[in-house]
């Protein structure tokens, strides 16, 4: 069992307080790309997240539903 997070909820209110854009999907892959190079990261494939209401990161995939295409909420996921 992991200990609790006690900064994840600061963490998510600091982002919504961040100007962000809306990215395509195409955008965001290409965002990703350039975070991973930046950091010597493997670069995860980019799901489409179609038919599903959250935006997650794990086992070397990102999904990224509509909603979620905004640069914070890709950086976001890539930090995961």
């Amino acid at each position: 069992m992991r200990p609790r997070d006690t900064q994840r909820q600061k963490v998510y209110n600091w982002e919504r307080t961040l100007p962000s854009r809306t990215l395509t999907l195409e955008e965001s892959k290409s965002l990703v790309a350039k975070a991973c190079r930046r950091y010597s990261a493997a670069i995860p494939f980019i799901a489409n997240g179609r038919g599903t209401r959250i935006a997650y990161a794990g086992l070397g995939r990102i999904n990224l539903p509509r909603w979620a295409r905004t640069d914070t909420t890709v950086l976001h996921e890539v930090a995961n």
